[in-house]
């Protein structure tokens, strides 16, 4: 990263792409969330704008740091671009980012207004920020409207139920949730 940074610097013009590179990777490979803000700040003094990537790490940031409030800043940067209900992979984020900060009213808030359609990754972090906030009834309550729904989970999603189940001491659910994932599902 101290290269990357150094290549940065000596640009001579430095685009939302290469500023973005550098926040994902601080993010995603480093596990550096306030390094990655830092370079944020200075993406904002070098006068570039976020795009929808350099949000989403952003976000993924904030969720790990717990900074709801940076967050919700974010999530009104990305309202104002249009991503916020529109966009699947920012919205998706953004409920990750309430869950993990424990603002499950703003998580189902953004997941109410996504518009194109909620895929199995949008339901897997909705019903993980329930999950997550110990909230099981409604995390067993998303799991079963995403059934009726007609959206397929897949193992991300078997993962959060039995997570719940493990909350609960539902032994017993755990192995009728089990069974249907390898029996209805082909998940193993």
């Amino acid at each position: 990263m101290e290269d990357s940074l150094h290549t940065l610097r000596r640009l001579p013009q430095r685009t939302v792409f290469s500023w973005t590179s550098i926040i994902s990777g601080l993010v995603n490979q480093k596990s550096n969330y306030t390094g990655a803000l830092q370079v944020y700040v200075c993406m904002k003094a070098d006068g570039v704008e976020p795009d929808k990537y350099t949000l989403v790490a952003l976000l993924k940031a904030c969720g790990n740091l717990k900074e709801i409030d940076l967050g919700r800043r974010f999530h009104g940067e990305a309202r104002r671009k249009g991503l916020s209900s529109s966009d699947s992979f920012v919205a998706t984020t953004l409920i990750s980012m309430y869950g993990k900060c424990g603002g499950l009213a703003d998580a189902w808030t953004v997941f109410n207004r996504i518009i194109i359609g909620r895929d199995c990754v949008a339901w897997n972090a909705i019903i993980a920020a329930y999950a997550q906030n110990g909230d099981d009834q409604m995390a067993l309550h998303l799991f079963k409207q995403m059934e009726k729904d007609a959206v397929k989970p897949d193992g991300v999603t078997y993962l959060n139920v039995l997570l719940v189940c493990s909350h609960t001491g539902s032994l017993e659910d755990a192995q009728d949730y089990f069974d249907s994932m390898v029996r209805d599902h082909a998940i193993e």
